[in-house]
């Protein structure tokens, strides 16, 4: 296989990985600062993120060549972004963090359903083989794992979550119908982002953090998690099949209970694995 075929895998192998932490960052960033202040501060970090990608891949020049409509339609996506990201960011002031990552993996289903009408893709009996081992390897993990216990009390932040895991996906597929090089619309994406939530901690007259661990998680978060995973994923899915980046997708949630065990202690349980070979059951049956 040559490199530039590589390439795709290793952006979105980069993505996942940098996702796989992301529950646990937000719920101590709701917790420590608020929801307001905590995505200000994520995306303020995430340009540094997504500069660093723009200038390693030398595409600073594309920055400037957009032209007024196309900054008006990513000034819309980064909006459609931010109401995504608010919602699920509040939903982690009501639930634990395993469930409300759980809860929205169920963007990769909406991904390979959604490229229909939007990329006017194919919705084939083998991709949707696919997608169904992927989304029974996802629950049997949550199954086993105790599943989602929803009750009165908490259906308002699930159907944030689900409204998240919307208006996510539809970012991707937009960028990837309008043809916009990833790396440099992922800079203005997070630039637009920023000015959105700047607006309303301005307006809440909300106090920016001070506390080092504070800072330095909305920094990780900001630059590795949303500047440069963000990026990278869109980049990847530029080059790749949308339902096999959906399947390979699942893997964040299943690396995010081993990083639990290896950081917090947890069990690491029998199911993960037969979890994950049905995630990878899901990616074989696509790519054949």
């Amino acid at each position: 296989m040559d490199r530039d075929k590589i390439k795709p895998y290793i952006y979105l192998a980069f993505a996942i990985l940098a996702w796989s932490s992301q529950a646990a960052i937000t719920k101590f960033l709701v917790m420590s600062v608020g929801v307001p202040v905590a995505s200000f501060c994520t995306f303020a970090f995430a340009i540094a993120g997504s500069a660093f990608a723009v200038f390693v891949e030398k595409k600073q020049r594309l920055v400037t060549e957009y032209t007024p409509r196309d900054l008006g339609v990513l000034f819309g996506m980064a909006a459609l972004w931010v109401s995504g990201d608010f919602l699920y960011t509040w939903a982690f002031k009501f639930m634990p963090a395993s469930t409300a990552v759980v809860s929205r993996y169920l963007w990769p289903v909406f991904l390979v359903v959604l490229a229909v009408p939007v990329l006017k893709e194919k919705l084939s009996a083998r991709k949707m083989l696919g997608v169904i081992l992927a989304f029974l390897g996802f629950v049997f993990l949550v199954s086993q794992a105790g599943g989602l216990t929803l009750s009165l009390s908490n259906w308002l932040p699930f159907l944030a979550i689900l409204y998240s895991g919307i208006s996510w996906v539809l970012l991707f597929l937009l960028l990837k119908r309008f043809r916009y090089e990833s790396l440099s619309a992922t800079l203005l994406l997070v630039f637009f982002g920023t000015i959105l939530y700047g607006g309303l901690v301005f307006a809440l007259a909300e106090p920016l953090p001070s506390a080092v661990p504070v800072l330095l998680a909305a920094a990780y978060f900001g630059i590795v998690t949303i500047g440069m995973g963000n990026a990278y994923y869109a980049r990847a899915l530029k080059h790749l099949d949308t339902s096999q980046v959906g399947n390979l997708s699942y893997l964040v949630p299943v690396l995010a209970i081993f990083w639990a065990g290896l950081f917090l202690g947890e069990t690491i349980q029998w199911y993960y694995f037969v979890a994950l070979g049905l995630i990878f059951a899901g990616y074989l049956v696509q790519r054949r």
